[in-house]
């Protein structure tokens, strides 16, 4: 090495010496800010002051022929970590017991996400103790082994863990608190191992359908399932066969001195799970801080009884951010929800919401409130009240954002729905759209003669509805189904069961249709995103308006601006249909969004006679056009579904009649 070389990296040592201590500098005025602010009562956070210095930085950065991006970057995360500490200053000391943790359980072992989720939560002082399954963990909780609990609660890929669901259900325990880890998956394997001797990959199930891809690009691997990620490692370091690989992360292979064989394997890399820090007792959350509140609830098994509870928490403008149901041990087809709310319930209108709420419940429990987590660092746009873009903007993709009712931004989306051409119908506009759905199994015939109604009335496309249970979409099936409808006009739309057909479907089809059970799917909708194909994206049964417009944005903010919102029906304690149609929600939808709305209302009739004055309800209502369900093999008997008889009638006829 020169001379020369090494002053200069002696230089660089100092230079970064003199940005930490600069840096400590910074973070003791903050304290004394804090300190300042508590004696006074002032708020915890000023986001003008914020954008005011994020502002000041990227022209003082330019002024030194310094990259402003750079430097706002960098003060975007002072910043974020400045929040963190004041936020976790002022929670501990309002329960002074959370600076007595000592220990805290989590499932799994030394390396696994679990316990990055604790250190990064905690830091490293704590003392993390793995357990092998959920079950145990809790338990330790319980019978006091430890002092907290940490527990995944959901993961964007794989959703909601409905086993700690449960386990907290059946608990006396509080959450208190909640964390976002980042979930970056490595093959780790023995040191100076080729990629292609590796025979075996070994990790946890969800970890290895999240690594797919990368898993069949290995040339001569297979996998096989094990108990933990952490675990899988271990395993590997053990046996010593370089045949052998684990997929967990970097962490764990640094802790048992394995190697990375390649990093960012994961299929879809904005991968994150969401945990939940549990307690015997709970806490109390300053107002000051963003917080939180998660509520068991069972209600009454009759008519409008769920939607009565949720309307009392709309009445008073509280944000429901989850709903989940899950069965009631004992009670078959019945169900108890999770709501998760934005709030805390010390607020006025959090404890009016849940006392109106009790008054209608047979059961209520408030499961914790608890400060809100953060999935990513503080961004200029989360702390400024920044103009609207254009769309046009150079460099900038449009992008719908929901907008608090009442605005004078959501008050013009009202007035300028989108218009989305599916072939040479035209959605969003004056006429009123009909998707026919078909199951992929009729007849040529069957095809044809609702092709060419189609045809008549205008304003029509097909929908091919397969069954991926059945060995997935049938190709050739699918291309004789394709054929007919072309040889009439028809535009052809076609269920997306998995983000791998979105690809080579796309160039088949006019449209995709996500299912209702798929709406939350983050790797299918990020698919759907990046393709230049409408999609209409049906609403989970169990599922709020505002997780639907969540998924949407999800698709948005891909690329892909085409989205049509299908209002399909929610899960009530109606036994005369499976589903119940909510106007309320499509008119909710069409006051917050610009995009075009229609109807599914398969699922809430028995009858199919009774399809044709509730679509005139729904149009009148304002929708812009519905999917209708039609087989033509059912008898009349049997039959939920419209038959030949009944679609001439509505195909014919006008729907308002």
């Amino acid at each position: 090495m020169s001379e020369q070389l090494n002053s200069l990296r002696k230089r660089i040592d100092r230079a970064d010496s003199e940005l930490l201590e600069a840096l400590a500098r910074r973070m003791k005025l903050v304290e004394e800010i804090l300190q300042e602010k508590e004696s006074q009562g002032l708020p915890l956070f000023d986001s003008a002051r914020e954008t005011e210095l994020l502002t000041k930085v990227a022209h003082l950065a330019g002024e030194k022929q310094l990259d402003p991006t750079l430097a706002e970057r960098v003060l975007k995360e002072v910043i974020n970590y400045s929040r963190e500490v004041q936020t976790r200053r002022v929670h501990r000391d309002l329960n002074p017991d959370l600076k007595r943790v000592r220990t805290i359980a989590f499932q799994g072992t030394k390396g696994a996400y679990s316990w990055l989720a604790c250190r990064k939560h905690f830091g490293q002082d704590i003392e993390a103790v793995g357990y092998a399954s959920f079950p145990e963990t809790v338990e330790a909780l319980e019978e006091g082994h430890v002092d907290l609990a940490l527990l995944p609660i959901e993961n964007v890929l794989a959703g909601s863990i409905h086993e700690v669901y449960d386990l907290l259900t059946e608990s006396k325990l509080h959450v208190v608190g909640e964390e976002y880890l980042r979930i970056e998956h490595c093959l780790i394997g023995l040191p100076g191992t080729p990629l292609e001797q590796i025979e075996i990959v070994f990790s946890h199930p969800v970890a290895l359908q999240q690594c797919r891809a990368f898993i069949k690009g290995l040339p001569n691997a297979r996998y096989e399932t094990y108990i933990d990620s952490a675990e899988a490692v271990r395993m590997v370091k053990k046996d010593g066969d370089p045949k052998h690989a684990a997929i967990a992360s970097a962490e764990a292979a640094k802790l048992y001195e394995l190697d990375v064989m390649r990093d960012g394997i994961s299929d879809h890399p904005k991968n994150y799970t969401r945990f939940w820090v549990v307690s015997r007792e709970p806490v109390a959350v300053d107002q000051r801080i963003p917080a939180k509140t998660s509520v068991q609830l069972v209600t009454d098994h009759t008519e409008g009884a769920l939607v009565a509870a949720l309307s009392a928490l709309a009445a008073q403008a509280v944000n429901l951010t989850k709903l989940e149901s899950r069965p009631r041990k004992g009670t078959p087809w019945q169900y108890q929800f999770h709501l998760e709310m934005e709030g805390n319930i010390e607020e006025d209108r959090v404890c009016r919401a849940l006392d109106d709420v009790r008054s209608r419940a047979r059961l209520l429990r408030v499961l914790g409130c608890f400060p809100s987590g953060a999935l990513e660092t503080t961004s200029r746009a989360e702390i400024s009240d920044r103009p609207d873009l254009p769309a046009e903007s150079p460099g900038q993709a449009y992008v719908h954002r929901v907008e608090k009712p009442g605005s004078s931004r959501q008050n013009r989306r009202q007035k300028e729905t989108k218009k989305i051409a599916i072939g040479a119908s035209m959605l969003g506009g004056d006429a009123f759209v009909l998707m026919v759905a078909l199951k992929l199994t009729t007849s040529p015939e069957g095809v044809e003669q609702v092709a060419r109604l189609s045809r008549a009335r205008g304003d029509s496309l097909l929908l091919a509805i397969h069954e991926p249970r059945r060995g997935g979409l049938d190709l050739e099936q699918f291309g004789r189904f394709r054929r007919i409808a072309q040889e009439q006009h028809i535009p052809v739309s076609c269920l997306a069961h998995s983000a791998e057909q979105v690809g080579p479907l796309s160039t088949l089809v006019d449209a995709f249709v996500v299912s209702s059970w798929n709406m939350q799917t983050t790797s299918l909708l990020e698919e759907l995103g990046q393709v230049s194909v409408p999609v209409v994206l049906k609403r989970g049964i169990s599922s709020t308006v505002r997780e639907l417009l969540a998924a949407t944005e999800t698709i948005l903010e891909q690329g892909n601006q085409d989205v049509v919102l299908c209002e399909r029906g929610i899960r009530t304690f109606e036994s005369a249909s499976r589903t119940t149609l909510d106007l309320g929600a499509m008119l909710a939808l069409k006051d917050r969004i610009h995009l075009p709305v229609i109807v599914d209302p398969s699922q809430c009739v028995t009858q199919a006679r009774r399809v044709r004055p509730l679509l005139g309800a729904c149009r009148a209502a304002g929708a812009d056009g519905a999917m209708v369900q039609v087989d033509l093999n059912q008898k009349e008997s049997e039959r939920q579904a419209l038959g030949m008889e009944h679609l001439v009638e509505i195909m014919n006829g006008s729907v308002e009649d």
